[in-house]
């Protein structure tokens, strides 16, 4: 899953990661994202941008932590992050697709 309110971005990650074989479902939005999990469609791995309007990635990542604290998440970042991000890969924008899919792999690898 990503989530990101930067559209270009959003579409550039999804196809690239799809072209990579990954399934991959997006959001727009922290809200839409916790939405889709509290309906029950947890992903294998959660990446999310840190600044969003109303739920933001710090508030994703408060949310996955309290109800789904084995789910791997990985941020990424055009600004510094903060202390609450402790223990999660942080990528700062701009980042080589490369090193989104070393993470993702390091996080949850593949069976």
């Amino acid at each position: 899953m990503i989530v990101d309110d930067e559209p270009g971005l959003l579409e550039i990650l999804e196809r690239a990661l799809r072209r990579g074989g990954y399934e991959v479902t997006t959001h727009g939005s922290g809200a839409d994202a916790v939405l889709d999990m509290v309906d029950g469609r947890l992903p294998d791995v959660l990446v999310t941008d840190v600044r969003m309007p109303m739920v933001g990635g710090v508030e994703l990542l408060d949310y996955v932590r309290d109800r789904h604290p084995t789910l791997p998440v990985i941020v990424i970042t055009g600004h510094r992050t903060t202390s609450s991000m402790r223990g999660v890969p942080v990528l700062e924008k701009p980042f080589a697709m490369s090193t989104l899919i070393e993470q993702i792999e390091r996080v949850a690898p593949r069976a």
